[in-house]
């Protein structure tokens, strides 16, 4: 009898619990159902307006910050759920710059966006598709992380008058093996973008641009071969100046609706741009028709980190071939962003920054790029060298004052020889570190320590002759390491700003605009090569100011 009992009291306690458990099972199921619900009404209200507000908190370093003269984090905006995270940036970009403008900034600026995600994005290391509809990446009154750049926008109008804009622009295309640039070549010669674009193509690249798009009409090596879009293809093997002249005579022969605008020369295993520069030296014709436009860089976002800390000594090579790129380069198109998360990115951009502080970069998925971006971009127009300058000095702590000499100077001079200026603060290398921060995956993200970029800044004014010397001393000993070099300066008996930019030797120099009255006079410099000698650079370039 008891044991019966005990079994009866057994069955009730096992009911009783599997009674809860359905309770619980089907209160939990309610739960979800009712959550779904408010989700679908969540998202029916969203489609239904098809308007998302977003909140926009910037990502950029504090020297970037400090440079904005209004208030743009927890700015609110209203975008459209269908547009993508590419209409974003683009909607982010353009208000950024209104702003800029509507303050009476003495130089608008543009902030550049790279990527965007939010905390939750970071958290979980998602990788952000930016041609997903924003709709399906952010909730309405989500907090938006723009990671940017804050640069000077390009606000030199060309001028109908001046000789150079009726000139080709030519463009020269570097990247590392798989970065994208055949593919971005691919794109120009196909797209429909409105551009004629000559497309010269080095035979030795990776894979021929040829290949499916231009195969049955090309019959022989150095034809021009017309595209669908009204580009030009051609693979070079012998003279460049050769193949620019049958473009250039190809001009003169169709109407202005069929001109070629633009020239792009493909130079795969050449890291070192110059000696296609040195084309335009070399021929009256192509210097009389064409303009250097800028050396543009493919970067893989995914792989290019082991490329930097590829060890040189270690496979026999000069100098890193991915960082002597990205040294050379005026735009950077970081390629592959759809195969990096938000962390990935900012490595990938320091080290970009500890090698070139002043190339503007572009984002890009498949090498899709807006073509007029990389097209006309006047990077080496000596005009706008000023504003190529001003991310270099942005983070410099202080100008200090040329030291005081006890010898007496030359006569003053009027010619105008570009050169430099002295460092009141270096601008090389990585991000710095306060001691003991610099941990073991810091120092293995670490690029070839040996290219860099220097920024050289001093107050007072120098002695054209003596800036001649100087130059020329330099460039006998230096010309093979300093690869580009770019600067202001206030020549002494001069009015107006001499501005500069070379490529080892190859300079040229101009006279732009005039100092202000009462204007502080400041010149400034910019160095990216290899193995520079900081300290020397100063210390040389100081001995030639004056105080002004």
């Amino acid at each position: 009898t008891v044991s019966l009992g005990c079994l009866v009291v057994l069955i009730f306690v096992i009911m009783d619990s599997s009674a809860k458990r359905k309770v619980d099972e089907n209160a939990e199921e309610e739960g979800a159902r009712n959550r779904r619900r408010v989700q679908e009404e969540e998202e029916s209200a969203g489609k239904s307006s098809g308007k998302l507000r977003l909140r926009i908190k910037l990502d950029t370093s504090e020297a970037e910050r400090s440079s904005i003269g209004f208030e743009f984090d927890n700015v609110t905006i209203e975008v459209d759920a269908d547009d993508t995270v590419n209409d974003l940036s683009d909607t982010i970009e353009e208000l950024f710059l209104r702003c800029s403008v509507e303050h009476d900034q003495e130089k608008p600026l543009n902030l550049c966006i790279v990527t965007i995600d939010s905390q939750w994005h970071r958290d979980k290391n998602l990788i952000i598709l930016h041609d997903k509809c924003i709709g399906e990446v952010f909730v309405d009154m989500a907090e938006i992380i723009v990671l940017a750049e804050v640069q000077p926008a390009d606000t030199i109008e060309m001028s109908e008058e001046v000789s150079d804009d009726q000139k080709i622009p030519v463009t020269i295309i570097t990247g590392f093996l798989g970065s994208g640039k055949t593919t971005l070549l691919k794109h120009i010669l196909t797209e429909q973008h409105g551009r004629r674009i000559a497309v010269l193509e080095n035979e030795f690249g990776e894979m021929s641009i040829d290949d499916h798009l231009v195969r049955q009409k090309l019959t022989s090596a150095e034809q021009i071969v017309v595209a669908d879009n009204g580009c030009l293809c051609c693979t070079v093997r012998g003279d460049l100046v050769k193949m620019i002249d049958k473009v250039l005579a190809r001009n003169e022969t169709v109407d202005d609706d069929h001109k070629i605008e633009a020239i792009m020369i493909e130079t795969t295993g050449m890291a070192d741009p110059s000696p296609v520069l040195q084309t335009f030296y070399a021929s009256q014709r192509v210097l009389d028709n064409c303009k250097v436009d800028g050396v543009l860089t493919v970067v893989d976002a995914r792989n290019i980190l082991q490329h930097l800390m590829v060890d040189v000594k270690a496979v026999g090579a000069a100098v890193n071939e991915s960082v002597q790129q990205i040294a050379f380069a005026d735009r950077i198109i970081l390629n592959k962003m759809d195969l990096v998360n938000s962390k990935q990115v900012r490595e990938v951009l320091s080290a970009i920054r500890g090698i070139n502080k002043v190339a503007k970069i572009l984002r890009s998925t498949n090498s899709v790029v807006n073509v007029n971006s990389i097209v006309n971009i006047g990077a080496f127009d000596l005009k706008k060298v000023g504003d190529d300058l001003d991310p270099e000095f942005r983070e410099a702590a202080s100008d200090t004052p040329a030291p005081e000499h006890d010898h007496e100077h030359g006569d003053d001079h009027d010619h105008e020889h570009g050169a430099s200026a002295k460092n009141d603060s270096s601008c090389s290398g990585h991000d710095k570190h306060a001691p003991g921060d610099c941990t073991e995956n810091c120092k293995q993200h670490r690029h070839d320590q040996r290219v860099s970029s220097v920024g050289v800044s001093v107050k007072g004014e120098v002695v054209g002759e003596e800036l001649d010397e100087w130059w020329s001393k330099l460039m006998e000993t230096k010309s093979k390491s300093i690869y580009r070099s770019k600067g202001i300066l206030a020549i002494r008996g001069s009015p107006c700003r001499m501005v500069f930019q070379a490529v080892h030797e190859l300079l040229r120099f101009e006279s732009v605009e005039p100092w202000k009255e009462g204007e502080e006079k400041v010149n400034k410099m910019v160095f990216i090569g290899t193995d520079l000698d900081e300290t020397a650079l100063r210390s040389s370039f100081a001995a030639l100011v004056q105080p002004a």
